[in-house]
């Protein structure tokens, strides 16, 4: 499913962006729920797997592109509260006139994953 602002980025009141679901199964087995939201200043791709060999944890990386793209994954087992952060995108980048300015704006969770990560659970884009 994919939803986007054209309406409102045609009469300039925002950027164009948008936001995808991307629902992934295999033989029948749900593997991974997938959001992605776009901007041109900020993207970010928030993944929840549901394999169970995933430790209990947020993981943090992030993709080289014209747009950097901030990659945050976590196993379904995360305990709701947790991944009801994983999920607690901004919505406001949409539709502000300006958008959000990085992926922390997009996705309040990156800055507390940057806070506390260790080299080997951040690749920082280059």
């Amino acid at each position: 499913a994919r939803i986007a602002n054209l309406p409102i980025a045609r009469f300039h009141v925002a950027a164009p962006s948008n936001v995808i679901l991307r629902v992934t199964t295999r033989n029948g087995e749900l593997l991974s729920v997938t959001v992605f939201v776009n901007t041109p200043t900020a993207s970010v791709a928030i993944q929840e797997w549901f394999k169970p060999d995933m430790q209990n944890r947020f993981y943090l990386s992030y993709i080289k592109g014209a747009v950097a793209m901030a990659r945050v994954e976590f196993p379904a087992s995360l305990p709701n509260a947790e991944r009801s952060k994983g999920f607690a995108v901004k919505t406001r980048c949409l539709v502000w006139p300006g958008g959000c300015k990085n992926a922390e704006d997009v996705l309040p969770v990156i800055r507390a994953l940057k806070l506390r990560a260790s080299p080997d659970t951040v690749n920082k884009p280059q």
